[in-house]
């Protein structure tokens, strides 16, 4: 994109562009981490995740073929108690396998590119008013000169 900086009159409009541009190009760099992050912990952390959902389907099974055998009381208030944290734990485990999925990996890879398109272009504004920084000073120091 062509940036007009002619409107620029004085080194402290470029300051303050320079200074809000690197602060979202910090941040644009901060965010790409943070998905470049998380997208490899859940690619490590993929086959585990599977593993827990089928060992709590497992235990989840389990507690429902035993409880409606056991007598009434407190070992099958405990153990209907457990099932619902199973239950709860299952569904815990199913969001984050879903999170892992390959269709979040695609998205998280589609907003790094989105991204890393933000970077080019904040990086292109700040060569442009850096430019027109140094036309400025440039102008200043014939000024002086006459």
């Amino acid at each position: 994109m062509f940036y007009n900086t002619t409107l620029l009159n004085s080194t402290d409009e470029c300051a303050t562009l320079l200074k809000q541009a690197n602060f979202e190009k910090n941040d644009i760099q901060l965010r790409m981490r943070l998905i470049e992050q998380q997208r490899d912990r859940s690619v490590t952390n993929n086959f585990d995740a599977q593993g827990a959902v089928d060992f709590v389907i497992a235990q989840i099974e389990s507690h429902e073929a035993h409880i409606p055998q056991m007598a009434e009381g407190n070992e099958r208030s405990t153990a209907e108690m457990n099932l619902l944290r199973l239950k709860m734990r299952l569904k815990n485990l199913e969001r984050r396998a879903e999170d892992q999925s390959p269709v979040a990996q695609l998205i998280s890879g589609l907003e790094v590119a989105q991204l890393d398109a933000q970077l080019k272009e904040v990086d292109t504004f700040i060569e442009a008013v850096t430019l027109r920084q140094t036309e400025i000073n440039a102008l200043t120091d014939v000024r002086r000169l006459n």
